[in-house]
């Protein structure tokens, strides 16, 4: 059977009417569940893991705490979730647990991402593609795997969007659509407060006026009203609790949040312009292409609507540009409606296959990238097998993977020879699937000095006794989190100071200690940078 046949046979199979749902299932299930635990712990982990232990250690589920101190900057749900998943798994040591529901979040936003391009666009087609492109964008991947509190808000809202355009678009009354959008909008709120708010629902409605004019939402005050109500209970249910329990410190909360977002991590206004394509990753050529009008609007305005869509997107970086205070993952949000505009670019391009100008060339350089990263997967395993000295054709599982990237890589070179558009995006998300499950193990190989802490190891060396821990070098949040225990600040010459009995002592660098400290144990927890982090068990004598 000649390649042709192969592909004309596979491009066939795509067509049918459930294989691409089963697929784009398969593709999600992969992308928000493989290897949670590569990556290291960040500050926002760090805080919200502390507060989830501590959760389960005083039972109070209400006020929470970070080493006994008030925690109430954010929202509990994402926290009150991550307890709940530490607790059925008896321990609050291992990622893949505590990220369990970041992963869950990047789920339902899929799953609610569907529905509202469904919504939008009444098209099944553009609806799976267009969850494909944001299942293998960068900033999704990337923010399923920390648990932190941004993508349960973004999943939260995108339902409530969705539930929310169902009513615009229907004439009758439906009680449950309204209590759905309703009870979304409250769990967004108590995700993150007002931020999934303000950066995504608010630049919706701004689209929706513009577009469709306001009469058709005044229509519609009662259903809204309803919406609105119930969200708003919700939503401020919990910190009605906290200001009765603790006023004074929820006034100095909300004025320090505010100081916050005004005076740190600043940045100039054009800051998140270059960036916002780059967030769609391998699809950032085409999420470029669809935010030029004068390209993308007479490709796209008759399948998606495209004006509002553009709006939409516009409003999210614009909103997000006003404000001082800039991160990247604050652009979340923007891959909401940025990826149906893709989904329905490339839906286009399928449909007209190589007709038009720059389509040709377009997926000819995606067949280029994708059989480079096809052969850069195998390149990674033989390298990483050469470094462990363990061959990587020693491994069946390994072995069957580099037969799958040589295999759809020949695949993929072909679909672009004999012009299968469709095929070739479909090799193109089986690359990005096949990336996620090959290359996480071999990090650790390839990159020694970096990877995540062997936390099971330092909570066993630290202990669970009540010495006191000391650090000789600022440490972090998460690391503190993996130690288990808060550590106090001191300089070397403190070291003289220290209480007779057993401390622990934490420092980047080896240290010389007074005659009056007798070092009983020392561990090398991995290499920050340059710098060992050492641990040592140390006895202060009399």
């Amino acid at each position: 059977m000649s390649m042709q046949k192969i592909c004309t046979f596979f491009e066939e199979k795509l067509c049918h009417k459930y294989v691409p749902l089963f697929l784009l299932g398969l593709l999600i299930v992969i992308t928000t569940t493989a290897y949670l635990n590569q990556l290291d712990p960040e500050i926002m982990e760090g805080r919200n893991f502390i507060t989830a232990s501590e959760i389960i250690k005083t039972g109070n589920w209400v006020v929470p705490s970070l080493f006994g101190e008030l925690r109430i900057a954010k929202p509990p749900l994402p926290t009150w979730m991550t307890s709940a998943v530490m607790m059925l798994a008896g321990t609050d040591t291992n990622l893949v647990v505590n990220r369990i529901p970041s992963a869950f979040a990047g789920l339902f936003l899929s799953l609610a991402f569907f529905g509202l391009t469904k919504s939008l666009t009444r098209s099944t087609r553009i609806s799976v593609i267009s969850t494909a492109v944001l299942g293998t964008s960068y900033l999704y991947i990337f923010m399923v795997r920390r648990g932190t509190w941004d993508i349960h808000a973004i999943a939260y809202m995108t339902a409530m969007i969705w539930a929310l355009d169902v009513l615009l678009k229907s004439k009758k009354f439906r009680p449950w659509v309204c209590l759905s959008a309703g009870l979304f909008f409250g769990l967004s709120f108590l995700s993150k407060g007002p931020v999934a708010f303000y950066a995504l629902l608010l630049p919706f409605l701004f689209s929706e006026i513009v577009v469709n004019g306001a009469k058709k939402m005044t229509s519609q005050w009662k259903k809204l009203l309803l919406v609105g109500a119930l969200g708003l209970l919700i939503s401020v249910s919990w910190y009605v609790v906290i200001m009765i329990m603790h006023p004074e410190a929820m006034a100095a909360m909300f004025s320090k949040e505010t100081a916050a977002w005004a005076g740190r991590h600043v940045r100039g206004w054009w800051y998140y312009l270059p960036q916002v394509p780059a967030m769609l990753g391998l699809w950032a050529i085409p999420a470029a292409l669809v935010c030029i009008p004068q390209y993308a609007r007479s490709r796209l305005q008759d399948t998606i609507p495209y004006k509002q869509l553009l709006l939409w997107t516009v409003g999210i970086v614009v909103l997000l540009s006003i404000i001082p205070e800039k991160k990247v993952r604050y652009l979340l949000p923007v891959i909401i409606p940025l990826s149906i505009l893709v989904g329905g670019y490339l839906d286009y391009c399928l449909k007209h296959g190589f007709s038009f100008y720059g389509t040709k060339r377009g997926f000819q350089l995606y067949a280029v990238l994708g059989v480079i990263i096809l052969l850069a997967i195998v390149g990674v395993m033989w390298i990483a097998g050469e470094i462990s000295s363990t061959p990587f054709y020693t491994d069946p599982w390994q072995v069957f993977a580099a037969l799958c990237s040589l295999l759809l890589a020949a695949l993929l070179w072909t679909t672009a020879v004999y012009h299968k558009p469709q095929l070739l995006l479909g090799c193109l998300f089986s690359t990005m699937a096949l990336l996620l499950v090959t290359i996480p193990p071999h990090i650790k190989t390839l990159m020694p000095n970096r990877g995540a802490l062997p936390i099971q190891t330092i909570r066993s060396f630290v202990g669970n006794v009540e010495e006191q821990v000391h650090s000789l070098a600022s440490l972090k949040l998460q690391t503190q989190w993996i130690l288990g225990k808060p550590a106090i600040r001191i300089a070397k010459e403190d070291l003289m100071t220290l209480s007779p009995g057993e401390h622990i002592i934490i420092a980047s660098y080896p240290t010389d200690f007074p005659n009056n400290i007798v070092v009983e144990k020392e561990y090398l927890a991995r290499y920050v940078k340059h710098n060992p982090l050492l641990i040592y068990r140390v006895n202060v004598q009399n």
